[in-house]
């Protein structure tokens, strides 16, 4: 059975709050810039300013280097010099981005955030194909459009 996005989202959150600790200890974790937790951390996708508080949106590879699987990371700040991680605000769970979330942005309008992204299929002769996506985010949380 394939899991659900919800899975996806709880199973790469639980890595992130695993690693945090260890992040918080590493002397050479960078305290200037955003840094993934844990995997790799690809392009900045969406930065707005929306209630009080300054949201990045990342590419996120929370498996790199065992697995490659492109989810989108969160993180807040209130100075843009520290940073929180939220956990993950998209999986790629669906069928038009089962493959991965890329590139994408970020606009604020009052009481949620829209998040465009693209989602990336591969078929089964090995073709890709890019799917033009979206998302709203809301103090709620998270809603797919």
């Amino acid at each position: 059975m394939q899991p659900t996005e919800y899975d996806l989202l709880d199973r790469a959150d639980a890595r992130r709050r695993a690693a945090l600790e260890r992040v918080h200890n590493d002397h050479d974790y960078p305290i200037w810039h955003i840094a993934a937790p844990v995997g790799r951390l690809n392009d900045p996708n969406g930065l707005v300013f929306w209630h009080g508080r300054y949201h990045v949106f990342y590419q996120w590879g929370p498996y790199v280097p065992a697995a490659k699987a492109v989810y989108w990371g969160h993180a807040v700040s209130t100075d843009l010099a520290h940073w929180q991680h939220v956990g993950p605000a998209i999986a790629p769970g669906r069928w038009y981005d089962k493959d991965g979330c890329y590139s994408g942005s970020a606009v604020a309008f009052g009481d949620h955030v829209t998040c465009l992204y693209t989602g990336n299929v591969k078929d089964s002769s090995g073709a890709r194909h890019a799917y033009q996506c979206a998302f709203d985010m809301t103090e709620d949380g998270v809603a797919e459009t």
